[in-house]
């Protein structure tokens, strides 16, 4: 399979981006630029995903962990064997709790982001992380 000059210029800054210069996180659109366009868009969506998910890692690292931790705890798509914890989920998730005033709100608030995430999620599990949720937020 040979790529277009461009899809070669795109490949080459994600290269320098994430292995020449690892300790800067970059902007969590930075990408957006370099796969508009291409078929390759999904990767740049997750790349931003992964650099929002950092940033927020560093911006509040007590929240991001409680809210990992009670996540992963109920388990709700049933990972746990699969891979170790709900991260990526969470830092969809975290930026929109503010929006939630009570456990209802939080209960939709996962399903909408597991929904994006494409898993089907354990309605049990929602409510019992939704109940938590509502108690460390408020």
């Amino acid at each position: 399979m040979e790529l277009a000059p461009e899809a070669g210029n795109r490949i080459e800054a994600v290269i320098l981006t994430l292995f020449i210069m690892p300790n800067q996180t970059p902007e969590p659109d930075c990408f957006a630029d370099i796969f508009e366009g291409s078929n390759l868009s999904d990767m740049a969506e997750l790349f931003a995903l992964d650099a929002q998910e950092q940033t927020l890692r560093a911006e509040q690292p007590e929240r991001f962990e409680a809210v990992l931790s009670i996540v992963s705890r109920h388990d709700p798509a049933s990972l746990a064997t699969e891979r170790p914890d709900y991260a990526p989920e969470v830092g969809t998730i975290l930026p929109l709790l503010g929006d939630c005033r009570c456990t209802a709100d939080f209960a939709a608030l996962l399903h909408s982001q597991f929904k994006w995430w494409g898993l089907p999620v354990k309605e049990e599990a929602i409510s019992a992380i939704a109940s938590e949720l509502a108690v460390l937020i408020y």
